[in-house]
């Protein structure tokens, strides 16, 4: 903690009794004694203070609609900014404000832009740059990819830090959005809901006592999977189950309360072999899974 940007290396080292050159500032070229020491491996540590702020896409829906946020602490101007939906892109300052005051964003201030390209509930790739040099993982500062993974700029935000390879939403109705929780950069941190346009992403906050710790087994599974739980839960709402196949389309689709839940078996039989993820959303919880069919 508190290390400077720049580059470490990191290695196991175990000894014996008088290890010679084990001391701050050392070599490790230099050890002398009796020990064995591994290789290294290199840790980046990047400036994590990026152009863009606290600007994050916060909102996708099929009609074209992109929602951003300002989560940071001071106001900027993104009319500068530009989307990616490759092929198309957009610079902020040309599109139509659907609604919000301006593009000048005070931390905390949503707006929400009508993009000049379609947008796919299907499938699609979104991208926040601060400026137009696409290729630059410096130049991107948020990202998501729906429905598949591997979309033309999903290899320049892993390279940013902001994407990791493989990974991807499922894909959405075309009467929802997907809504940002606020809290990383994975797929797990998109949900679908209804669409809400300049309104904060009502997304359920986990506490202890409301959240179900699910575990889905087995995993690879044949026939059937069989969702468990120990706990108990105060929430009497509904729990929704949700399986997509590799293309983002929905397989299989039901709702629980907080008692069938706790051990709901789901038949797979009819599905071909191959990779599937399972979403539970709910009472605070949220499994998401990479199953494997055989």
């Amino acid at each position: 903690d508190g290390a400077p940007v720049g580059t470490c290396l990191i290695w196991h080292l175990s000894y014996e009794d008088g290890l010679i050159g084990a001391e701050m500032g050392m070599n490790a070229n230099n050890l002398q004694g009796c020990f064995s020491l591994s290789n290294p491996i290199s840790v980046v540590r990047n400036d994590c203070t990026v152009s863009g702020g606290g600007i994050v896409i916060n909102e996708i829906n099929s009609n074209e609609q992109v929602e951003l946020k300002n989560t940071g602490t001071t106001s900027i101007d993104i009319s500068n900014y530009w989307l990616c939906n490759f092929p198309a892109y957009n610079r902020i300052g040309t599109l139509t404000i659907q609604c919000g005051g301006d593009l000048i964003l005070d931390p905390g201030e949503l707006v929400t832009v009508i993009t000049n390209f379609t947008i796919s509930e299907g499938d699609g790739e979104m991208g926040l740059y601060t400026t137009n040099a696409y290729t630059d993982p410096t130049a991107l500062i948020d990202y998501v990819e729906w429905g598949t993974s591997g979309h033309q700029r999903s290899p320049i935000a892993v390279q940013a830090g902001i994407w990791t390879t493989g990974d991807f939403v499922p894909a959405f109705s075309s009467t929802m959005s997907i809504e940002y929780d606020g809290t990383g950069d994975a797929s797990t941190d998109w949900t679908e809901d209804m669409e809400s346009p300049c309104g904060e992403n009502l997304l359920v906050t986990p506490t202890e006592k409301e959240t179900l710790q699910l575990r889905l087994f087995p995993n690879p599974a044949t026939n059937e999977i069989q969702l468990w739980t120990e706990q108990e839960s105060i929430y009497d709402g509904e729990f929704r189950i949700t399986l997509y196949d590799i293309y983002g389309r929905t397989v299989y689709t039901a709702t629980e309360d907080k008692v069938s839940i706790k051990n709901k078996r789901i038949d797979i039989s009819f599905l071909d072999p191959g990779n599937y993820v399972l979403r539970v959303i709910g009472g605070g919880s949220r499994l998401t899974k990479q199953i494997l069919k055989l």
